[in-house]
């Protein structure tokens, strides 16, 4: 079951969800809404939900309500964002246009720091962002730009807008009654040079997250993809584990190894060269390997702000750091990579 309410105030209700929804007035009014309203925008999102929208102001006219809980029908359990004490909002609240919700935000997010992580497929970039998002004084979002593809990038800069100061549309968030920092991480490509104004404007900390190692990174491609055959995801959870294996051995074309490796060296060049030129104000680099020995994260979270503690990820590790565990053909693989450039990743 998914849903979310991303507006609710004393007048009115507006979300969506993938099945009915009952909105509860004061644990008194029940209150149904509308027949669907068309969202063409969860498509871009990759969900399937009706949204919907209740006038609580013309179902209980003249009545003040204090308390809002929006449910699917039969459930105990509001909708992510929805519930709401009228009067007391929220430790973050998106409420669109209000302009109390946006001042008490403001002041929320006083002295924060946004932070944005620029990075290449199979660099740990989800990874590393769950395991911001799981720090008590940090809200974190991975690869956002990816769920709108469909509506443009205009639609992703008209998000970003509120991002750095609300929560996610996307993701109601959970409460931080201190944020410290307000992170995003999202894959960059060459013709998203446009997004760098848009972020600086936000005078956001930069971290550039690559892999050391190319051929690791190119297996981790293509195991992901077998994955993602088995499971309809790129990567694994933790509640996963006992329905899917998290190591697995493929068999390589040594060739299309070869051809992914050349495709990820440019696309680490283009991240670098658009770094250089677009890039304002501070800008740290960490690789993939010194987050997984742990001493990396240490200089992230000062880098960012942040007291250093115990962070946990929901997301396993799918490959083995020894190739063999994960190649079929490990060795006709090794002596093929031994006769490239790329020996030295090998060797």
């Amino acid at each position: 079951m998914a849903g979310f309410v991303d507006w609710i105030d004393g007048v009115s209700v507006r979300g969506w969800c993938d099945t009915d929804v009952e909105v509860l007035v004061d644990r008194r009014f029940v209150i149904d809404p509308n027949a669907g309203i068309p969202r063409p925008d969860l498509e871009s999102f990759g969900v399937k939900g009706v949204g919907f929208e209740v006038n609580i102001a013309s179902a209980l006219p003249g009545y003040v309500p204090s308390e809002i809980i929006v449910r699917p029908r039969g459930f105990l359990t509001p909708l992510s964002g929805g519930y709401l004490r009228v009067g007391a909002l929220k430790p973050f609240q998106y409420v669109g246009s209000d302009a109390e919700a946006r001042t008490h935000n403001e002041r929320l997010m006083a002295g924060a720091v946004r932070g944005v992580c620029l990075f290449t497929s199979r660099s740990g970039g989800t990874w590393l962002t769950d395991m911001i998002a799981s720090h008590p004084r940090a809200y974190a979002l991975a690869e956002p730009i990816e769920g709108f593809v469909r509506g443009g990038k205009g639609a992703f800069l008209e998000w970003l807008e509120d991002y750095f100061l609300l929560p996610s549309m996307v993701e109601y968030p959970r409460s931080v009654q201190e944020p410290a920092l307000m992170f995003m991480s999202t894959k960059i490509y060459q013709h998203d040079t446009d997004l760098f104004p848009a972020f600086n404007r936000y005078g956001v900390k930069y971290l550039r997250l690559y892999r050391e190692n190319l051929v690791k990174q190119a297996v981790s491609d293509l195991v992901a993809k077998s994955l993602f055959l088995e499971s309809r995801n790129f990567n694994l959870k933790r509640e996963n584990l006992s329905s899917i294996k998290a190591y697995r051995r493929i068999y390589v074309d040594p060739k299309r190894l070869l051809a992914l490796i050349e495709r990820y060296q440019a696309a680490e060049k283009v991240v670098d060269d658009m770094i250089d030129a677009y890039a304002e104000g501070d800008v740290m680099a960490t690789s993939y390997e010194s987050l997984q020995v742990g001493v990396g994260f240490e200089k992230v979270f000062d880098y960012f702000g942040l007291d250093f503690v115990g962070v946990q990820s929901r997301f396993l590790k799918i490959n083995s750091d020894d190739l063999s565990d994960v190649v079929e053909n490990f060795e006709e693989v090794m002596s093929f990579m031994s006769r490239t450039r790329y020996a030295h990743y090998v060797s």
